[in-house]
């Protein structure tokens, strides 16, 4: 059973990872990023939007809707950012910002949380944010934008990840996981609908774009959060904690070797970055083996 449940939570950070090289290919068609998060959302909001309506009275009874808004908020923020960094800055630089949440989720669990840093989370955080400032560096190019404009929206889906991650720790005393997922996304959806261009309805879709789109709603949207929180019933959460770590190492083979995109320099602030986010990840598993001098223990 155990097995199981890490090959499930395995499963579903391999489809989440192939995010990022899914809207590439929907880019070369012609799509924008405003295009890509609808159809990120709205695999959701098929099979969310009913248990979000019947539930709507009890959100508010439980006084959880304007929080739930909130979130749904930073769910597009979030997605929006990742996607448009994607199309301004690569795949594999886009997956390693996004994936700077943990850094941020550390130093907000300290404020928000009271939670404690020990040595190893901090040298892990430095680690991570040294790596970005060389990425920053590293990644100037003079026939370009400034990467400092272009890689933010990295960076901004970095700390949305990190303050939805937040909010879902908050929502964890109220509601399930998996009922969280659907009103998340579900609610996102209605908030961002309005935004979407009607071309959208109306364009032609070769037989390529149909499966990428296929992809991005049922694959990330419904079938990899059933396979992680089943998986996640099955394992201690600290240890599966680790196995999250293969969604930017996905994203970023796919980006070097499908996508061909080239590193130079900037796989120096790149390697800082994945070490760091490594670390983080790792640290609960550390912490279970009471490892002293990791712990800040004498």
């Amino acid at each position: 059973m155990i097995l199981t449940g890490y090959l499930f939570i395995s499963l579903s950070c391999v489809l989440w990872g192939l995010l990022g090289p899914v809207a590439e290919l929907l880019y070369r068609s012609g799509f924008n990023a405003s295009d890509v998060v609808f159809f990120r959302l709205f695999g959701v909001f098929l099979i969310g939007f009913i248990t979000l309506f019947r539930d709507i009275r009890y959100l508010y009874f439980k006084r959880l809707f304007y929080p739930l808004l909130l979130f749904a908020l930073f769910t597009i923020v979030e997605w929006f950012s990742f996607f448009t960094s994607v199309k301004l800055n690569g795949i594999f630089i886009s997956v390693l910002l996004l994936y700077t949440a943990p850094f941020f989720i550390t130093i907000f669990a300290k404020y928000i949380f009271k939670e404690k840093l020990t040595k190893w989370l901090i040298f892990c955080v430095i680690l991570g944010f040294f790596g970005i400032i060389l990425l920053f560096i590293t990644s100037y190019d003079s026939k370009s934008i400034n990467p400092g404009i272009t890689m933010i929206f990295g960076l901004i889906s970095g700390i949305s990840y990190a303050i939805n991650s937040i909010f879902g720790k908050y929502f964890s005393n109220y509601i399930l996981p998996l009922k969280l997922t659907l009103y998340r996304f579900s609610t996102a959806t209605l908030i961002y609908f309005p935004f979407v261009s009607f071309n959208i309805f109306f364009r032609k879709y070769s037989f390529h774009n149909i499966m990428e789109i296929f992809y991005l709603i049922f694959f990330p949207g419904i079938i990899a959060y059933f396979l992680f929180y089943y998986g996640l019933s099955r394992v201690e959460i600290s240890k599966a904690a680790v196995f999250t770590f293969i969604e930017p190492l996905v994203g970023s083979v796919a980006a070097i070797v499908f996508f061909k995109e080239t590193l130079g320099y900037k796989l120096i602030g790149a390697t800082f970055i994945l070490f760091g986010i490594f670390g983080t990840l790792l640290n609960p598993v550390l912490a279970s083996r009471k490892i002293n001098w990791l712990n800040g223990k004498k």
